[in-house]
C-alpha cells in the first residue's frame, strides 16, 4: 500500500503509549511537530489505524526502544523471525 499501510485499531496500546510518553515528558503533538507531520497522522499510527515506519521509530526513540517491533510486534513479523533465528 505504500509508505502508510492500513492496520488494526488498538486503543489500549495507544493509551499505554501516550501514558509512557507523558511519563517521559513527551506528547504525540510534540512528535508530530518534530516530524512535521499532522497530529492526526501521528495519532492514527499510534492507534494502529495506519503504519508509518518514520513515526513508529520516532515514538520508539522517545520511549527508549531500539526497534518498533518492541512496541508493535504484530506489525513487524520479519523482525520476530530474525529474533527467533538469532536465539537458536
Amino acid at each position: 500500500m505504500g509508505a502508510i499501510d492500513r492496520m488494526v485499531l488498538d486503543l489500549e496500546l495507544h493509551d499505554d503509549i501516550r501514558y509512557r510518553l507523558k511519563k517521559r515528558g513527551v506528547t504525540l503533538s510534540q512528535i508530530s511537530r518534530e516530524l512535521k507531520k499532522s497530529p492526526s497522522t501521528v495519532t492514527a499510527v499510534c492507534q494502529g489505524r495506519v503504519k508509518s515506519d518514520l513515526i513508529q521509530r520516532a515514538i520508539c526513540k522517545h520511549l527508549g526502544k531500539n526497534h518498533p517491533a518492541e512496541i508493535w510486534p504484530d506489525r513487524y513479523p520479519e523482525f520476530q523471525s530474525e529474533q527467533e533465528e538469532s536465539e537458536m
